[in-house]
C-alpha cells in the first residue's frame, strides 16, 4: 500500500517537457501494448490515467502500440513516439531520412488518432555519422512550428548520443 500510495503521488507530479507542456514524472511505456489482448491493453492505459499519468512512450517499432492508444477512451495522454528504428513500416532497415521521417510522423498521426505527439524521437540513431541533417533538423523543426508534434529529440543508449542530438538542436 505505501509503494503503491508513493507511486500514485509521483504519477500527480509534473514536469515541463516543453514550454506549454507539463506532463506526469512517471511515464507508461508503451511497447507491450501492441501485442497484448486490447481489452487488457485498455485496461492499462486506463489505470495510467486514472493515475495521473499523462505521457505514453511508444514506437513505430512496437507492433500495434500507437493504434491502441489512438483507440483508448483514456483522456488527457499525450504521446512521445518514435521512427528510424527497424520495423515493418520501413521495410525492417534503420531509416532516418527525410523521407521516412515524414512518412513515419504522419501514420504515427494517423494510429493516435488526434492523441497530441508531445515529441517525436529518433530511435536508438547511430552517433556516427548522425542521421541528424540540417535537412532532417529543419523537417522536425518544421513540423514543431507547424503544431504537429511538441518537441523533438532522439531516444540513445549513451550520453555522448545524447550530447550529438542535443549539439543539433534535439
Amino acid at each position: 500500500l505505501q509503494v503503491q500510495t508513493r507511486s500514485m503521488a509521483q504519477s500527480a507530479e509534473r514536469r515541463q517537457l516543453f514550454p506549454g507542456c507539463d506532463v506526469s514524472l512517471l511515464t507508461l511505456g508503451g511497447a507491450v501494448l501492441g501485442g497484448i489482448d486490447g481489452t487488457e491493453a485498455q485496461a492499462i492505459l486506463d489505470v495510467a490515467d486514472a493515475a495521473g499519468i499523462s505521457l505514453v512512450d511508444t514506437s513505430s517499432a512496437y507492433g500495434a502500440s500507437e493504434a491502441v492508444i489512438g483507440r483508448s477512451s483514456a483522456q488527457g495522454l499525450s504521446v512521445a513516439t518514435k521512427f528510424g528504428n527497424a520495423c515493418e513500416l520501413n521495410n525492417h532497415t534503420q531509416d532516418y531520412s527525410v523521407a521516412h521521417c515524414a512518412q513515419a510522423l504522419y501514420h504515427s498521426m494517423e494510429q493516435l488518432n488526434g492523441k497530441p505527439i508531445a515529441c517525436l524521437q529518433l530511435h536508438s540513431p547511430p552517433e556516427h555519422p548522425s542521421p541528424l541533417t540540417p535537412a532532417l533538423v529543419d523537417l522536425l523543426d518544421s513540423f514543431r512550428a507547424a503544431g504537429k508534434i511538441g518537441s523533438w529529440g532522439a531516444s540513445v543508449h549513451t550520453c555522448n548520443g545524447g550530447m550529438v542530438a542535443l549539439a543539433a538542436g534535439a
